[in-house]
């Protein structure tokens, strides 16, 4: 058994104006704005319940935030708990797992990892938290072969909505329940202050990408949607339209230029060098080749996502397919944009084991969807936000006919509506998340986040295919 344990000063309630509070309040997205009536930097499990206790009292809302992602905007009529010393990690090789602290990244679990051959489910980048990427569903490069994140929770340690600290395990009956809604129930039924996950026997992949010149894009998205059907069940490709900024932040040999990128990683090498050299052979040699041997623990490099906060606009939805008509599509309301309103259109491949992952709260549960779908615009002025916003309404409304309706909690940012929250589940799962929201949290402390509202109505309209109403 092996342990790294990070320790913070700072499990008080912070005082505005200091550069504790400034850095506490601090979300990864800049649009996102925190001004909570306290904030508090818990140093252990004890904290969080004072802090939790202290809102109730106060007849306050709670909201949790660790690494900054994902966190609606707080006001004066809520409390920050921050999260982020809870930075422990302890690796339990025998057992395969991980249990880690509400503050830790994978970019201190995965390395943790590594001596063991063992690795979690992570996504595309290490910056994010593990407990919040975990409760928002979860998938990454990994996820065909393994699942969704929320599938491999086996235990938990959370404050309740009252203050009580509970700790709860897989193999224990009574949990069951509360743990299935806290595995993938985006933090509605405590503030979690570890969670501990299984890892899995995986140490190489074969991972990467191909960057060809969007003016290129036609041929490259067909060739794309036919290798991608022809893939083994374990292994995760994506297609990506990106448009990145002539910055200094941005890598010199992608710096002011656009692309079509074709991404993806196997477990099995072998096989993925075959389907990599097919895929270039088809479309020749790319401007950038990233494809490579990696360690399953350090796959940051594939969608080399940003590693500093930034002012940005998403929005995702669940494509049927990458069709002809979908096609056309990227081509007429996406590509004139990238570089402008847009830096990047992504559509991840899905299937595999998050089809047959162990029924969790998990996004996608029962999804008829082959890609997620998610674009993404930096957005530094009200007037850069409108046109991201506008841009993105244009291309969804564009591809209405071939999106299923389902969401993926990670994917929801400013539009994380009732509705929105609700079509990442299925029926009978949102039934049994509202029951527990109601015995849990039934006056909704916790309701800075991807809120399941107490007694919610089951008449709230289901999503279904096309993305109309029921």
């Amino acid at each position: 058994m092996s342990q790294r344990t990070h320790n913070h000063v700072g499990h008080h309630r912070l005082t505005p104006g200091t550069q504790e509070h400034a850095a506490a309040t601090s979300a990864w997205n800049r649009l996102t704005v925190h001004r909570p009536a306290a904030v508090f930097a818990p140093a252990d499990v004890h904290d969080v319940a004072h802090a939790v206790r202290w809102a109730v009292r106060e007849e306050l809302g709670v909201a949790v935030m660790a690494t900054g992602h994902g966190v609606a905007g707080v006001g004066e009529h809520g409390v920050l708990i921050n999260t982020a010393s809870l930075r422990s990690v302890c690796i339990d090789a025998a057992r395969r797992t991980a249990t880690v602290g509400a503050g830790a990244h994978w970019s201190d679990v995965l390395p943790a990892c590594a001596p063991h051959g063992l690795v979690g489910i992570c996504g595309s980048s290490s910056q994010v938290g593990v407990v919040g990427f975990t409760q928002g569903g979860g998938f990454g490069w990994l996820s065909r072969s393994l699942g969704f994140a929320s599938s491999s929770v086996r235990g938990a340690e959370l404050v309740t909505a009252s203050g009580r600290v509970r700790t709860l395990r897989r193999d224990r009956d009574d949990d069951l329940d509360l743990l299935w809604g806290v595995a993938g129930g985006a933090g509605n039924f405590g503030v979690v202050t570890s969670l501990t996950l299984d890892l899995h026997p995986i140490r190489g992949v074969y991972a990467g990408s191909l960057y060809y010149p969007v003016d290129r894009a036609s041929e490259v998205i067909a060739t794309y949607a036919s290798w991608s059907a022809s893939l083994p069940a374990d292994a995760m490709s994506a297609l990506a339209l990106s448009g990145l900024p002539d910055a200094p932040s941005v890598p010199e040999p992608f710096r002011g230029r656009r692309f079509v990128v074709a991404r993806g990683c196997f477990p099995d090498l072998a096989a993925g060098e075959d389907h990599v050299h097919e895929l270039r052979r088809q479309l020749g040699d790319p401007d950038i080749d990233t494809w490579t041997k990696r360690a399953a623990t350090d796959l940051d490099g594939v969608s080399l996502d940003p590693t500093s906060p930034l002012p940005f606009v998403q929005r995702g939805e669940s494509l049927t397919d990458i069709t002809d008509e979908v096609t056309s599509t990227l081509q007429e309301h996406v590509i004139p944009d990238l570089g402008t309103s847009l830096v990047m259109c992504e559509m991840r491949q899905l299937g595999g084991a998050m089809d047959t992952s162990p029924r969790g709260p998990h996004p996608m549960a029962d999804t008829s969807a082959r890609f997620s779908i998610n674009c993404i615009g930096v957005a530094p002025t009200p007037d850069a936000v409108a046109a991201v916003r506008t841009t993105q309404e244009r291309i969804f409304t564009s591809l209405r006919l071939h999106l299923t309706g389902d969401t993926y909690l990670n994917f929801l940012d400013g539009d994380a509506t009732p509705e929105r929250v609700r079509a990442a589940y299925t029926p009978q799962d949102w039934e049994r998340l509202v029951a527990l929201k109601n015995e849990h949290d039934p006056h909704n402390v916790l309701r800075f986040n991807r809120n399941i509202p107490p007694h919610a109505p089951s008449s709230i309209p289901s999503i279904h295919q096309n993305g109309a109403p029921s």
